[in-house]
């Protein structure tokens, strides 16, 4: 029999129309929009943890950068003033010491060009007289302490203005540098002296005599003061007739004569005069320096980590100097705080 479309098509309509009808059921919906809320709730609680998170990094980051910059203050207000009280100390120790010394063999000097030294009412004998037992007392002081103030020389001064000082690395690279190393070379006092007209002169002089040289370096204010010491004992011995003239004992006549005509002893008062202005202009820069080695950083490099990435050079190289000779200190990179 033929299959007639229309009558199919009425067929099928008709057994569709005779199907019970579906009910529509609430609760779907209402676990369609659950589901719906319970996404957003989802995504809001996501959002607001990882908003929350970065919060309290960004909080923590910037507690941790204010307190770093304090500790930051409180290591220069120590730094510095230790060394600028070390150096209030030593200067004044070796500037008493070597202006005594200097006012007694002038006074004899000048005693004995007058021919008044014998003479006990003489202002210039009298005067000298004075100034033996302050200046003996600051003589035997200096000697007593010296190797001491070396050492704090080189700690509050040399090793806080040095940026590349590595306080972990104990025993490395030790200075060897002493009063008794100065006597086993035979340090010649007239011949070894810093150059103050250019700070690019203020290198490593070789003392040669042995195996190994012993390395006089005039960027260590320790040095300075050791080898200022030991120079100072020098024109002791030196004017020794002057030094029995003053504390009114018996002076050889032939001693006399030599000091007036000793050129050599000129030189060294000279020269000694040239080490003290060399060993306080050292430390004024490297006063300066502490004060660079914890300069605070800017905002741009506060907040957006602009810092640069040119660390400080080493001493002793030819880039670790500025234009101007001054050894450059520079700041501490900040990753190298604590």
């Amino acid at each position: 029999m033929p299959h007639d479309p229309k009558n199919g098509s009425r067929s099928q309509n008709s057994s569709l129309a005779n199907r019970p009808a579906v009910r529509h059921r609430p609760w779907n919906d209402l676990v369609q929009r659950l589901r719906r809320l319970a996404k957003k709730i989802t995504v809001g609680v996501a959002v607001s943890v990882a908003a929350t998170s970065l919060g309290w990094l960004l909080g923590s980051y910037f507690q941790y950068i204010s307190w770093r910059d304090q500790q930051n203050i409180d290591m220069f207000k120590q730094d510095f003033a230790a060394a600028n009280a070390t150096f209030a100390e030593v200067s004044g120790v070796l500037s008493i010491a070597m202006n005594l010394q200097q006012m007694i063999e002038a006074n004899f000097r000048r005693a004995l060009i007058e021919n008044v030294d014998a003479d006990d009412s003489a202002y210039l004998t009298v005067s000298g007289r004075r100034l033996y037992q302050p200046y003996i007392d600051a003589q035997n002081s200096l000697k007593e302490n010296i190797d001491v103030l070396a050492r704090k020389m080189e700690i509050f001064v040399d090793w806080a203005s040095d940026p590349t000082h590595n306080p972990s690395a104990k025993g490395q690279g030790a200075d060897r540098m002493s009063r008794s190393m100065l006597d086993k070379y035979d340090f010649k006092c007239e011949r070894y002296i810093p150059d103050v007209t250019d700070f690019k002169k203020l290198t490593t002089q070789k003392v040669e005599k042995k195996d190994e040289p012993l390395r006089i370096d005039w960027n260590s204010a320790k040095h300075h003061v050791l080898t200022f010491q030991y120079c100072l004992e020098k024109i002791h011995n030196k004017i020794l007739p002057a030094l029995q003239w003053a504390s009114r004992s018996p002076v050889d006549p032939y001693q006399k004569d030599s000091v007036v005509a000793d050129e050599d002893l000129d030189t060294l008062i000279g020269k000694q005069v040239e080490r003290l202005n060399a060993f306080m202009l050292l430390v004024m820069w490297r006063l300066d320096d502490i004060r660079e080695r914890y300069q605070r950083m800017g905002y741009r490099c506060h907040v957006l980590g602009l810092c640069g990435s040119a660390r400080p050079a080493v001493v002793g190289t030819p880039d670790a100097y500025r234009e101007d000779g001054r050894g450059h200190a520079g700041g501490t990179p900040r990753s190298d705080l604590p």
